[in-house]
């Protein structure tokens, strides 16, 4: 077996190697037809993909593994977006594992990512693999678990029996021309949550309108009756996206019955009857389809879903959303407007206070005067508190929340002088608990 093994970024011709490596790992690219032409023209539909940020491993001329950065400003809250690098389609030829490539090539990413000043990095993988042991080694903590709702047709009947519908929220099929008023509402929706991805309006046209696209490169053309459009009179208020008959991930192959995709519904959030609107529409259009026995919905598992789905069954996957945090520092001194906005927004003011943080991503002291949060290097505080690197990237996102951290014993409090209540409560102030979600759409 060869030994020399040369891990690098892209040149021109290697996507016939680069297809060849991901086909080799990936059933599911292989079925859907993953060719050299394809992996070349993703970067012209999503902005994200850059041929230059594909990192390969050959040997003896060989392209053997691959990974790809992915760019998405992602939110941590309040409309407020950073910088990340999604890590996609990590893959190493069976004959080639074992042998180290792919830590090779995370590390390749990596200091890739930390050279070009990425605050975050992130990926989807399975909870069991070994790929997940691997995201570790390198500090991809676990931050978000996989989960959809899924009912068969009968409980669809059942559950289109309990909603009603709203006469004065009309729900019709795209037309072009509506994009801008798509954009606005997804933006107003996206102020609730962290997870979102920042979307230009140039990614909206070529993933959204004019094709369907439901992950990476695998899209089909644009059917206008898979969006819908919610009006409050003639202002746009609300839009699903959705995925029926053949049209799915792999070709329909005959199949008798199949599964019907909910894939996106967002909605103004200051009247959910756009979203029960949105919902008794869509599900009518995917019951009358005779061949679809079940419906899968992939929404933000929150109340605002939940209710109205009362007869779905909720399951929690065991895929998981990974974070990096490349560089603590430079994160937090970014989130410092965001958080003096977060506590402008008190009734009552919070007392001086400062501690000190340890993690396997860095050292630093946060501090609040009375006036302004300060973000400095190192240890400068009385106040040392120990924080396990899966709960920092989960505060980051607001998934989980510093006092979560004391209750739960992922924080270890090192020393302190201060009374523990204050700690959390200024901690808990400028990393509040908050809705999280990425849609299925934005995977990488």
């Amino acid at each position: 077996m060869p030994n020399d093994i040369v891990i690098r970024f892209y040149r021109k011709g290697d996507e016939e190697g680069i297809v060849n490596a991901i086909n080799s790992s990936f059933g599911s690219f292989r079925d859907f037809g993953l060719n050299k032409d394809i992996w070349l023209n993703y970067s012209l539909i999503d902005e994200g993909f850059k041929e230059e940020n594909a990192v390969v491993a050959e040997v003896d001329g060989k392209i053997v593994g691959h990974i790809q950065i992915i760019d998405r400003d992602l939110s941590i809250g309040d409309n407020f977006f950073v910088k990340n690098g999604g890590i996609a389609n990590v893959c190493t030829m069976p004959e080639y594992r074992g042998r180290g490539i792919a830590s090779r090539m995370m590390e390749k990413a990596l200091e890739k990512m930390i050279d070009e000043k990425y605050l975050i990095s992130s990926l989807f993988t399975g909870y069991f693999g070994n790929a997940h042991r691997i995201y570790r080694r390198y500090r991809y903590g676990d931050t978000f678990f996989s989960y959809q709702f899924s009912a068969k047709r009968e409980e669809i009947e059942k559950i289109l029996k309990n909603m009603r519908d709203f006469p004065s929220i009309r729900v019709e099929n795209y037309v072009e021309g509506c994009e801008e008023d798509l954009i606005k509402v997804y933006e107003r929706w996206g102020k609730g949550y962290s997870g979102i991805v920042r979307r230009s309006r140039k990614y909206w046209i070529k993933k959204f309108f004019e094709r369907a696209s439901f992950h990476t490169f695998f899209y089909l053309p644009f059917d206008s009756r898979e969006i819908y459009i919610a009006y409050d009179g003639e202002k746009v208020v609300g839009y699903g996206y959705i995925l029926t008959g053949p049209r799915r991930l792999t070709p329909d192959k005959g199949r008798k019955y199949i599964t019907a995709s909910i894939r996106e519904i967002v909605y103004d959030p200051r009247d959910k009857r756009y979203l029960l609107a949105l919902l008794y529409r869509i599900l009518n259009d995917v019951y009358e389809i005779d061949k679809v026995k079940n419906v899968d919905v992939l929404l933000p598992p929150y109340p605002e879903y939940i209710i109205p789905l009362r007869g779905f069954k909720i399951f929690i996957g065991d895929g998981v959303f990974m974070v990096n945090i490349l560089d603590l520092i430079g994160l937090l001194r970014n989130m410092t407007t965001l958080f003096n906005e977060r506590i402008g927004d008190l009734n009552e003011p919070l007392s001086n206070i400062d501690l000190s943080i340890k993690s396997i991503y860095g050292e630093l002291t946060i501090k609040y005067d009375g006036d302004k949060v300060t973000v400095n290097k190192g240890i400068l505080s009385e106040n040392i508190f120990e924080i396990d690197y899966h709960l920092m990237t989960k505060m980051i996102f607001g998934i989980k929340t510093f006092g979560d951290g004391i209750y739960d014993g992922d924080i270890c409090i090192v020393k302190s002088n201060r009374n523990i209540g204050e700690i959390i409560a200024f901690m808990d102030t400028i990393f509040p608990e908050n809705k999280f979600h990425i849609w299925s759409s934005d995977h990488w």
